[in-house]
């Protein structure tokens, strides 16, 4: 909560400098594959052509990489979880692809809002796998501070997030 509020009051700062994004990723890869492997998933890192640094806060960076990450494990019962990064003219970006149970479409464009959590009404979102309904709120305010953005495309068949970052 305490992140919150400084979000809210414009109080949340930055220490920006080089960072290197694919080792970002790759760590927050990492951090995930035991709880995978206990899952019965695969996750796997793919980098695609060589990644420059970027300019960003490593710190606030990787806390949006594990929690987009972290939820993409969490929310897949089966399959596996993929972790993209590459370039596009302008930007660096990160895609996260699941095999999960997907979005709702008409939940979709609320998922990035403050508390929001898919309705636990649905058998396929017990109470006990969300969170407090913050993660993706702050990451969607971390990284638009970064000066990128960030998406989610989902269907029956699972998620994709992707994030860009300024080059």
């Amino acid at each position: 909560m305490l992140e919150v509020s400084k979000i809210e009051s414009g109080k949340l700062r930055l220490d920006i400098k080089p960072v290197n994004l694919e080792d970002l990723a790759d760590r927050a890869v990492r951090a995930f594959k035991t709880y995978a492997a206990q899952k019965g998933l695969k996750l796997e890192f793919i980098v695609d052509g060589e990644i420059p640094d970027a300019r960003g806060d490593p710190d606030r960076l990787y806390q949006v990489l594990a929690n987009v990450i972290g939820n993409a494990v969490k929310f897949t019962d089966s399959g596996s979880v993929s972790v993209f990064i590459g370039t596009l003219p302008g930007w660096q970006k990160v895609r996260v692809c699941d095999t999960g149970i997907g979005i709702p479409e008409q939940e979709l464009k609320n998922i990035f809002s403050k508390f929001y959590r898919i309705s636990s009404g649905r058998r396929e979102y017990p109470s006990a796998r969300q969170g407090t309904g913050l993660g993706l709120f702050i990451a969607k305010y971390l990284i638009e501070l970064h000066g990128g953005r960030i998406e989610a495309e989902s269907g029956a068949g699972g998620s994709v997030f992707s994030i860009f970052l300024p080059s």
